[in-house]
């Protein structure tokens, strides 16, 4: 197997990846084209368990995955921190100042994503931890009909900062008081018995590549080890 792949990398091959963050796939595509020209890639995207479900399954070489669970049958390299912003629409009265305290979403229409959304999950935590609701909320499925909403002006939403794509009509904002280092973190999981193909190597190299580019210092603990 080892020999195979090896071989083709070189010739030729598939490298499959699944992950919960469309830009951070497109990313690591690109660079991992750039480094392997020959290789084809396949992207899936879908939410933190989904993707992880994809490689549990052997669907996926590869998932790049926010605060996925530990389990022993993965191997985990670190691969970016971030934090959550306010997405506004550009004509809301509190888009003139710098940041926004959580304690913002008092009030508002807030558009959600669903319930097994990370960014859910971790705006739910801020705002419980504040003890603030919003007015009302409307759910929808993906951060693109989130991002369309705010764009529409009907409320105001939640993104990470990697996921905030620039748009005139959206006015992004960071939320007071978060961690320097982030509040999430995201990984590249392997199947651990994989680990040392060529295949899972070449990716391997490609998140050292990206791992710089983080949007907020990866926290030191999980430099070089696994999750």
């Amino acid at each position: 197997e080892l020999l195979s792949e090896a071989r083709a990398l070189e010739c030729g091959g598939l490298l499959q990846i699944a992950s919960d963050s469309p830009p951070y796939a497109a990313r690591f595509a690109a660079a991992f084209h750039r480094r392997h020209p020959d290789t084809q890639i396949r992207v899936r995207i879908g939410n933190a368990r989904e993707v992880i479900g994809l490689l549990r399954e052997a669907q996926v070489d590869v998932a790049i995955a926010s605060d996925p669970p530990g389990d022993p049958l993965f191997a985990y390299e670190p691969l970016f921190a971030d934090n959550i912003v306010f997405g506004l629409p550009h004509d809301h009265p509190l888009t003139g100042a710098a940041s926004l305290p959580i304690q913002a979403v008092r009030g508002e229409l807030l558009l959600r994503r669903e319930a097994a959304s990370r960014t859910r999950a971790a705006a739910e935590a801020l705002m419980d931890a504040a003890g603030v609701e919003p007015r009302t909320v409307i759910e929808m499925h993906t951060r693109e009909a989130v991002r369309e909403a705010v764009a529409l002006g009907l409320g105001i939403g939640f993104f990470y900062s990697a996921e905030c794509p620039p748009d005139p009509r959206i006015a992004y904002r960071p939320i007071d008081g978060l961690r320097a280092d982030g509040e999430l973190n995201g990984y590249l999981v392997c199947l651990g018995d994989r680990r040392r193909t060529a295949l899972i190597r070449a990716a391997m190299v490609v998140c050292d590549e990206l791992r710089p580019l983080s949007p907020c210092p990866i926290p030191s603990n999980l430099h070089g080890a696994a999750a």
